[in-house]
C-alpha cells in the first residue's frame, strides 16, 4: 500500500469516527430534550394541582370567616370555637400550600434556566454541526479528487 492510499484510508477512518461521534452527541441531545420536556410536564401538573388546592383552601377560609362572623353575631360560643379552630387549621394548610407553591415557582425558574442553557448548548451544537458539515464536504471533495488522481494514475 503506497503513502497516498494509506493517507486516504486514514482520512476515511477519521471521517467515520467523526460521524460516529456526531451521531452519539445527537442521540444524547435528543435524550436530554425528552427528559426536559417530561420534567416540565410533570412540574406543570404539580403546580396546577397546588394552585387548585390553594384556591379551594381560600374558598373554605372565606366560608369559615363568614360563618365566624355569623356565629359572633348570634353569640354561639360552641360553634364559634369550632369555626375558629377549623379556620386556624385551614389557615395553616393555606400557609403550607403557599410555601409549596413558592417552591414550585422556584423549581419552575430552575427549569427555565435549564431550558435556556440547553437551548444555548443546542445552538452551539448546531453551529458546530454546520462547521463540521462544511469540513466533511471539503474532505469528501478532497477524497473525490484523490480517487480521480488514483484512477488516472492507475490508468497511466
Amino acid at each position: 500500500m503506497d503513502a497516498q492510499s494509506y493517507d486516504i484510508e486514514q482520512h476515511k477512518k477519521k471521517t467515520c469516527q467523526f460521524l460516529d461521534e456526531l451521531l452519539v452527541k445527537r442521540k444524547e441531545q435528543q435524550a436530554l430534550h425528552y427528559e426536559l420536556h417530561k420534567n416540565i410536564a410533570i412540574q406543570c401538573r404539580v403546580s396546577e394541582r397546588q394552585a387548585e388546592a390553594l384556591e379551594d383552601q381560600r374558598a373554605k377560609i372565606t366560608t369559615l370567616e363568614k360563618k365566624l362572623e355569623e356565629a359572633q353575631g348570634a353569640d354561639l360560643k360552641g360553634s364559634l370555637e369550632a369555626a375558629s379552630s377549623e379556620l386556624n387549621v385551614l389557615r395553616s394548610a393555606n400557609k403550607d400550600l403557599e410555601s409549596k407553591l413558592k417552591e414550585a415557582e422556584e423549581k419552575w425558574k430552575l427549569i427555565d434556566d435549564y431550558c435556556s442553557e440547553l437551548e444555548r448548548a443546542q445552538s452551539d451544537l448546531q453551529a458546530k454541526r454546520v462547521v463540521d458539515l462544511d469540513v466533511i464536504k471539503k474532505l469528501q471533495k478532497e477524497v473525490k479528487s484523490l480517487r480521480n488522481f488514483m484512477t488516472r494514475a492507475e490508468a497511466s
